[in-house]
């Protein structure tokens, strides 16, 4: 337990034997009697490492057991170079079972020591599916940031899963460029005229004390009605300074929306639209809303099934109830009588969509928190383990389980 907060807390594995002086100094005014039970704990950097891969076998142990249980799954994967200049290539799967159960997991994080083709991305995604014994038949989708040797329409990586799908007689993944990606790379607005008036106003006055120091007396002589920095008169430029702060306080709202862990892609698809979204529509819009979407729009294989579904005045009520919250969604979803085959296959496929990248950038985020400079020595798989226990998960380690499988090894310490 002290190992996984170590992890967690993102502390080198030496914080262990402070944590312990800590223990005993508490322990000899507290408890005196118990403190040779305290000194029996081995909390060494080499048992804290220990210990923190033990926790992340656990975590993956029960990750392949859920995998046993997908009927359909989609990885997000990303790759970022860490503080030794090693590309980590990240992983994410987002699985369904029959039950609508949906987990969201770090599939592995995977040091790439050469070239970060596609070609070696791929072999790498293959070994991760494979060791995790997740079948192709199963392969719903993949999400990327949308770089050229992830994209590239013949030999990016997405076109290499295509390939291997094909080969497996596997119905063809749906394919999706991260949202927050295309969001923030959306170049539709253009406001250089404000911004570069704005930006070098500022940073005249604000870039030395002095000149702001002159600037502010300048106004109190002049008997300004402002005491720094003055309002633009240009009642036009003024307009346009206005709606870009209204608009970029938007799309700060709407990236926040898009971030987080259990995102339904079919979210993302509400607030914008892109061209592989749009490939998808039907789809998105069915799962957003089976109960108002059009019949002659949806694929014939759900026509009749939908046309029963919409019919159903008890289930359509439930639908509204349950509408917005992901949670309850997949409560009516389990309850979906066995008549709708096609649309609970539907439904689940989508469920396990990523809509982004999201998770795999805050993962680099820890990373590179956990390998900094003063952290450099740290080795791929000590890494990997640290990650996987620090990541916000909904596997927990079974500590019980693993103490029960450690005989008790008294410390050589004399403290």
């Amino acid at each position: 337990m002290v190992s996984e907060m170590i992890a967690k807390a993102g502390k080198p594995f030496k914080e262990g034997e402070f944590i312990k002086k800590c223990m005993l100094l508490a322990a000899s005014k507290v408890c005196p009697e118990k403190k040779g039970q305290f000194s029996n704990i081995s909390l060494s950097a080499n048992t804290v490492a220990e210990r923190i891969s033990d926790l992340s076998e656990n975590i993956y142990d029960q990750l392949r057991e859920k995998a046993e249980r997908f009927c359909a799954y989609s990885v997000a994967l990303d790759e970022s170079t860490d503080n030794t200049d090693t590309a980590q290539l990240a992983i994410y799967v987002r699985g369904v079972d029959d039950n609508f159960e949906v987990i969201e997991e770090l599939l592995a994080v995977i040091p790439m020591h050469g070239q970060t083709t596609a070609q070696e991305i791929f072999r790498q995604l293959c070994g991760a599916i494979e060791d995790a014994g997740l079948p192709w038949k199963r392969f719903t989708g993949i999400t990327t940031d949308g770089a050229p040797s992830m994209t590239g329409r013949k030999n990016g990586l997405v076109a290499l899963v295509q390939r291997k799908l094909e080969e497996e007689n596997v119905e063809e993944a749906i394919a999706l460029h991260c949202i927050i990606h295309q969001q923030a790379l959306c170049e539709c607005l253009r406001f250089d005229n404000v911004m570069s008036v704005v930006v070098k106003c500022i940073n005249h006055i604000r870039a030395r004390g002095l000149k702001h120091w002159q600037f502010r007396a300048f106004l109190e002589e002049i008997e300004s009605e402002y005491e720094d920095v003055l309002y633009f008169s240009d009642p036009k430029w003024l307009m346009d300074l206005a709606f870009l702060v209204d608009i970029t306080q938007e799309l700060n709202v709407l990236n926040k929306k898009l971030q987080g862990q259990g995102q339904l892609v079919s979210a993302a698809y509400d607030n914008v639209r892109f061209a592989d979204f749009k490939t998808h529509r039907a789809t998105f819009q069915i799962f957003a809303d089976p109960f108002s979407f059009d019949v002659q729009e949806s694929p014939p294989v759900l026509q009749m099934e939908l046309i029963d579904l919409q019919c159903n005045s008890e289930l359509k009520a439930k639908f509204r109830e349950v509408s917005g919250n992901a949670d309850k969604l997949g409560h009516f979803l389990r309850e979906l009588p066995p008549t709708f085959p096609e649309l609970s296959r539907m439904f689940k496929r989508t469920m396990c969509l990523f809509g982004s990248t999201y998770l795999c950038e805050k993962l680099f985020s820890t990373m590179n928190f956990n390998k900094s400079k003063y952290r450099s020595r740290l080795t791929d798989e000590h890494l990997q383990a640290t990650l996987r226990v620090s990541t916000v998960s909904s596997l927990k380690p079974n500590v019980s389980q693993l103490c029960e499988r450690k005989r008790c090894q008294v410390s050589g310490s004399k403290e």
